[in-house]
C-alpha cells in the first residue's frame, strides 16, 4: 500500500439514507470480495488520496468499527441535504491538504481516473478539476484546499456543490481521455447496481491490461 499523503483528501459522500436502493448503498457488494465503500477506500488509498467518508448516525458505528475512526465522519443530520454531509467532511480536512476529492459512495469510478485526477493537480493553473463526459462535467471533482470555505457555505436552495460549479464553470480545468459510459455509474436503485457492476469490471480488466 502506498504512503498515504498530508496534501491530497477524498471526502466520500455516504450518509444518504439509500431509499431508493432499499439497503445501505456502501455496503452493497462490489469488487475483490469488498463491499461498495471498502472497494472505493481502497481504490482511492492506491492512487495517493487519503479517504474520509462521512456516513449518518444510523451507520456510524458499524463504520466506525470496520474501517477505524480515523477514517469516519458523523452527519447528525444527513437529512438536511448533502450540503451538510460535505460540510462535515470539509471540518474534517486537515491543514496540511492541498487538494480535496469530492465523491459519492453511489458514483464509482475507476482508478485511473483517480490517478489521473491526482496527476492533474501537478500542473501549474487550476484550482478545480472535473472529469468531462462529451462536454458535460463529470465526477469526482478536485478542488483547491484554499477554496474549501466557499463549499462550508453552501446551501441546498442554492443547488449546493452543482450551483456552485455553474457559477465557476470558466475555471473548471476539464479532464479528457476517459470513456464517457465509466463517468455516468450513479447507482440509485437495483437496476442501476445489476447494470454497472459487469460493465465496471469490464472496463476494469480492459484498464488493466
Amino acid at each position: 500500500m502506498p504512503a498515504q499523503s498530508t496534501s491530497h483528501f477524498a471526502i466520500v459522500l455516504a450518509a444518504g439514507r439509500s431509499s431508493r436502493m432499499g439497503q445501505e448503498k456502501a455496503r452493497l457488494p462490489w469488487l475483490d470480495g469488498q463491499n461498495l465503500l471498502s472497494w472505493t477506500l481502497t481504490a482511492l488509498r492506491a492512487a495517493h488520496w487519503c479517504p474520509l467518508v462521512v456516513v449518518g448516525p444510523e451507520s456510524f458505528h458499524f463504520w466506525q468499527t470496520e474501517l477505524g475512526p480515523e477514517r469516519v465522519v458523523l452527519n447528525p443530520q444527513p437529512e438536511l441535504g448533502k450540503t451538510t454531509s460535505l460540510a462535515a467532511g470539509i471540518q474534517r480536512i486537515p491543514t496540511s491538504a492541498e487538494w480535496i476529492l469530492l465523491t459519492s459512495v453511489d458514483q464509482p469510478r475507476l482508478p485511473s481516473l483517480y490517478r489521473h485526477l491526482h496527476d492533474a493537480t501537478a500542473q501549474p493553473h487550476g484550482q478545480i478539476f472535473v472529469p468531462d463526459r462529451a462536454g458535460r462535467r463529470g465526477h469526482p471533482v478536485v478542488i483547491a484546499a484554499s477554496l474549501a470555505p466557499e463549499l462550508l457555505a453552501l446551501a441546498e436552495d442554492s443547488l449546493g456543490l452543482r450551483g456552485w460549479l455553474d457559477a465557476h464553470d470558466a475555471d473548471l480545468i476539464r479532464l479528457l481521455g476517459h470513456a464517457p459510459e465509466s463517468l455516468n455509474w450513479d447507482l440509485n436503485t437495483p437496476e442501476a447496481y445489476s447494470r454497472a457492476l459487469p460493465e465496471f469490471r469490464e472496463q476494469l480488466a480492459a484498464t488493466s491490461k
